[in-house]
């Protein structure tokens, strides 16, 4: 009885491991390629989820949206004056078989959602595409994680803000 049990317990573990060990490659801190806003990808219970921590001068300069820091945009009119800092643009993102992450992202300059794939593209480098229906009509960008782009966000946010 003492095998079954030991047997079970190190079968659990075997298939419920793999699902969250292939994204600790993605669970950091990273810097939108434009300096404009540092996210977290984190683990969930569901998979993966992505939070907006920090947006910059460069997101107001770029964003139409109230001071740059309001979702504006959101469609929901009760979310229009919620602060965009801390909220979730990413929620459950699974492993594809390729590796990539894969889910629905919410982009707080527009108010829309597009599905998307994310590739870990080398250690510090993230390939995000967002894209409505076919992957092809879609947009890349690239996320770099954080410690590599430290000095360039703090340039951003301002002499000794902290990220």
């Amino acid at each position: 009885m003492k095998r079954a049990c030991a047997l079970l317990a190190l079968c659990s573990g075997l298939f419920a491991g793999p699902a969250c060990a292939g994204t600790d490659g993605y669970v950091s801190e990273w810097v939108v390629s434009d300096g404009s806003a540092l996210l977290e990808i984190s683990h969930s219970g569901e998979g993966v989820d992505i939070r907006l921590v920090r947006v910059t001068e460069a997101w107001v300069a770029w964003s139409s949206a109230v001071a740059g820091r309001l979702g504006e945009h959101n469609p929901d009119p009760t979310q229009r004056a919620r602060a965009l800092e801390g909220i979730i643009i990413g929620r459950g993102l699974a492993q594809d078989g390729d590796g990539a992450l894969r889910g629905v992202l919410y982009d707080p300059a527009s108010g829309r959602t597009y599905k998307s794939r994310i590739e870990l593209v080398g250690p510090d480098t993230l390939s995000v595409r967002g894209y409505v229906g076919v992957q092809m009509w879609g947009r890349t960008t690239t996320w770099a994680r954080k410690p590599r782009y430290r000095s360039r966000m703090l340039a951003l946010l301002g002499a000794g803000e902290e990220c």
